[in-house]
């Protein structure tokens, strides 16, 4: 059986990994013990995942900001794909990235896994998939698949190109953390499994308006926005706080020449995708999320919070984040969207640039009828909205929901309208006692029938990968303890010449105690000290030599002594 330390031995080595299991396996645990040991080797490690919540899990981003891939839907990323690879912050994130990570991958689409890699190819300038970037996936398929619109058919990560040709090594983890309840587990498993008896529904539906015990307002998770704004304003009205009511601003571009009835349809479109709503009402101690990233301010999409009070001067919400217990005054932030098309010239407009061209230099651009784009012009139309980046938040969609660990949970599963939903809202969390259930359906146990078949061919491939890890593992281990060896062996020999040098002593004493980061492999690790050929110092797990002067720059740069 594949574990966790299996995972990261094989991230550690460099292969590009998909991390799948079911909910509770340590998925997310695992891959934050990754993020920390390739943070520690001197690795820039892209953190995202495909919705905001969970992308908060991980201390990340979502993938659609990190890429620019946005929410755009396949026709317009396509029109939009040369403003994305011109975008310097687009640029820089690709360029200075050494590992690529997402979590959450089976709410991901099929066509925004190749656009990320196209991006990423382009950027980096190398036809190797995703550029050259190690990658590593996570997520689960029993989970929600990628959102579509009526009539739309989800096409998952595993239906696109790249997909078979990145050289995926699978680590399907099974051993269980999160659900010790060997009943309720049993329940999860037959919901994999396809077949759920009739003694499992039979025990879910003893959950059915069960009050939790000791809980008096847990968490509720319902599948449409509609239930859970109903339950948010409702609690939101028993608070015995004055009102504060924050409208969102409104504006569309007013270029000339612009399509107003284009700038409306924009703008209407830029609502109806902005999380935050055109009318925000607060009360002090309201329970909020935040709907935007702000890394510098301390804040990123699905940060959960409460108002603790209003700003003086302002007027605007001080909110405690629930996971660290930082206060953040919430200031307005902008949305905007703009498109950019070519309209043809009238032939005044032709004739005149003419006109002024044949004023110019032979050397100027020529304008004359041989140029097409010169028969056209840049028109950008847009539209832009400026609101608090918050939403109530004591319900949420199981949507929002998924990634999620949790002690309790009131629940609405009796209008499931999508494969897996059910799925991932009971395996939120830990016990059946922990459970209650609003009402109950049948496609509350469905799973999309092709997950049952990747899922085979997942645990298969996740199998071989184990026969071929564990001997390139000890070999790896090995090979690190042989090289420790040789180099102590060799600076045995060198010991009385060092020993009673004051430098020496100070410096072999401060690397040891503080485990100093070696330059070439970046691990922290100890450090010889010889004073052969003026001084050198040798790292024990690679072998690298270098002279006083450069490991006293380097214990400085990183603090590593007074």
């Amino acid at each position: 059986m594949v574990t966790q330390e299996h995972v990261i031995s094989a991230i550690m080595m460099g292969y590009n990994i998909f991390i799948t299991g079911a909910p509770g396996t340590g998925k997310s645990y695992t891959l934050n013990q990754c993020i920390h040991k390739l943070k520690d080797r001197g690795k820039s490690v892209a953190i995202t995942a495909s919705t905001g919540i969970a992308a908060t899990h991980i201390d990340g981003r979502t993938i659609h900001s990190w890429s620019g891939i946005n929410i755009y839907n396949e026709t317009d990323l396509k029109k939009e794909m040369n403003k994305i690879l011109n975008n310097r912050t687009i640029v820089r994130n690709v360029k200075d990235t050494d590992i690529l990570i997402i979590d959450e991958i089976s709410m991901l689409h099929a066509y925004q896994l190749e656009a990320i890699n196209f991006i990423c190819k382009t950027i980096k300038a190398y036809d190797a998939p995703f550029g050259g970037l190690q990658i590593i996936l996570c997520g689960d398929f029993f989970q929600l698949p990628p959102v579509v619109k009526k009539h739309e058919k989800a096409v998952y990560v595993f239906d696109s190109h790249i997909w078979n040709n990145m050289q995926l090594k699978i680590c399907y983890l099974k051993e269980q953390f999160r659900c010790r309840d060997s009943e309720f587990m049993n329940i999860l498993t037959e919901i994999r499994n396809g077949c759920v008896s009739q003694k499992s529904k039979e025990l879910l539906l003893t959950r059915i308006n069960k009050p939790i015990a000791n809980v008096k307002d847990p968490l509720q998770l319902f599948t449409i926005n509609k239930d859970v704004d109903y339950i948010n304003n409702q609690k939101l009205n028993k608070i015995n706080h004055p009102v504060k009511k924050y409208y969102m601003k409104k504006s569309i571009s007013n270029s000339e020449n612009n399509d107003d009835k284009e700038n409306q349809r924009i703008l209407t479109a830029l609502i109806k995708g902005c999380l935050a709503p055109e009318e925000l009402i607060l009360k002090k101690t309201a329970q909020v999320m935040f709907v935007r990233n702000n890394f510098s301010v301390g804040y990123v999409n699905g940060s959960l919070g409460e108002v603790v009070d209003f700003d003086k001067e302002t007027d605007f919400p001080i909110v405690e984040l629930a996971s660290n217990g930082k206060r953040i005054l919430v200031e307005p932030v902008e949305w905007k969207s703009e498109k950019v098309k070519l309209i043809k010239k009238s032939q005044d407009e032709i004739a005149f640039e003419k006109m002024m061209s044949a004023e110019k230099d032979d050397d100027s651009n020529d304008t004359s009828d041989d140029n097409e784009i010169s028969k056209y012009k840049e028109i950008t139309n847009g539209a832009r909205i400026v609101q608090l980046p918050l939403k109530l938040a004591w319900a949420q969609t199981i949507h929002k929901g998924q990634g999620m660990s949790l002690d309790y949970a009131k629940m609405e599963l009796g209008n499931v309208f999508v494969e897996g939903q059910g799925y991932v809202a009971l395996s939120r969390v830990r016990s059946l006692e922990g459970i209650s259930l609003l009402s109950l359906n049948e496609k509350a146990f469905r799973i999309n029938s092709r997950i049952f078949i990747i899922d085979k061919y997942l645990q298969d491939a996740s199998n071989n990968f184990l026969k071929e890890l564990i001997p390139l593992v000890i070999k790896f281990n090995q090979d690190d303890q042989k090289t420790v060896n040789v180099i102590s062996e060799k600076l045995e020999i060198k010991k009385e010449n060092y020993e009673n040098n004051e430098k020496s002593k100070h410096l072999m004493f401060t690397t040891i105690a503080n485990a100093v980061t070696c330059m070439n492999c970046m691990e922290k690790t100890n450090f010889m000290i010889s004073i052969e050929n003026g001084g050198v110092v040798i790292c024990l797990n690679c072998g690298t030599i270098a002279s006083f002067e450069e490991l006293e720059i380097f214990i400085k740069k990183y603090n590593c002594a007074e």
